[in-house]
């Protein structure tokens, strides 16, 4: 009877012991349902393998759904740090990254976060670890979006604007794997073409890219045009149907292109959604043109010359809501 006792209090202490090793298990769904895990951990930065008996994490996530729905728990953090959890798009600083949210890690280490944030799909088009992107072909990336935990130090989160701005890499834990989720039809960052065009309205030459977000509180743009009048000023504007395009209309930015007629905008603006309710396009979507600054009003939103040979034009519509 004793042996049998001994032997049944080993088998209990060799469970206790055990059971939080195990309960890390793999990351993946959790059954046919709609939750997944992702474990994180502590790994070093010289091999990128896992730290025996270091920090770590587990994050619950929906794999569909109009929002990102989480859960995170960390474990043996650094004790009353301010962390940020992130969605991280390669290549390195994480252009446009996503911060899924921030807290600070009690004495014990450990920390609590969960939200529902509206990311569009996971990973990004422009993410080189979509498979669909060509820089996925490299052999240098992972399938599938990179979740990591961070110090809120290291990161800026400014929506377009979003990157990493320190690297303290033995003080995060990384994804074990990539994952997917798939958002709802609108994306949150998206990419609209400008082109030349001729006198029948046909596009001739795609001389601009404007990068933008759908849903944010200002109007965050990242715009890039070539084959342009060299050293000359130009304007991007937001032009509102009818004629001469003030219903509201307005002026996003103003620059000089340089020598060879090259020209990148940068910024963030309070326009209102777009289209506004005033424009003839609401419903549709907005026009954004590249204009010579000669040409257009920036006081009254208005177009007072018709140059178009200089101009850039849309072929897709920008739709742009303006959230509190």
């Amino acid at each position: 009877m004793k042996k049998i006792l001994i032997a049944v209090l080993s088998l209990f202490l060799l469970a206790v012991f055990v059971a939080p090793v195990l309960a890390k298990g793999p990351s993946a769904p959790a059954g046919k349902s709609n939750k997944a895990h992702l474990y994180l951990y502590e790994k070093d930065p010289s091999t990128w393998e896992i730290v025996a008996d270091g920090a770590w994490g587990k994050m619950t996530y929906d794999l569909s759904g109009p929002m990102f729905n989480y859960v995170f728990n960390g474990h043996s953090l650094m004790a009353e740090e301010e962390y940020t959890l992130i969605y991280y798009p390669d290549p390195w600083p994480g252009n446009s990254l996503q911060c899924l949210g921030s807290g600070m890690s009690n004495k014990g280490g450990e920390l609590n976060l969960k939200g529902s944030v509206l990311t569009g799909d996971l990973p990004a088009i422009f993410d080189w670890n979509n498979p669909a992107n060509l820089n996925n072909l490299t052999g240098t990336t992972i399938k599938g979006a990179k979740i990591w935990l961070v110090k809120s130090q290291d990161v800026s989160c400014d929506g377009l604007f979003s990157k990493m701005i320190g690297w303290m890499p033995e003080q995060y834990l990384f994804e074990e794997s990539g994952i997917f989720f798939e958002g709802p039809d609108t994306d949150l960052v998206k990419t609209v073409e400008l082109w030349t065009k001729d006198a029948s309205w046909n596009p001739v030459s795609q001389n601009g890219t404007l990068t933008y977000i759908t849903l944010w509180s200002t109007f965050q743009y990242i715009f890039d045009g070539k084959n342009l009048v060299p050293s000359t000023s130009y304007s991007l504007i937001y032009y509102a149907d009818p004629w001469p395009g003030n219903n509201p209309g307005a002026l996003i930015v103003s620059g000089m292109t340089d020598a060879t007629g090259n020209i990148q905008l940068i910024g963030s603006i309070d326009t209102g959604s777009m289209p506004n309710a005033l424009d003839a396009n609401f419903g549709l979507g907005a026009k954004i043109w590249l204009v010579p600054s000669s040409d257009y009003d920036s006081t009254s939103h208005s177009m007072i010359g018709w140059n178009t040979a200089n101009y850039l034009f849309e072929v897709s519509w920008v739709n742009y809501t303006k959230t509190p």
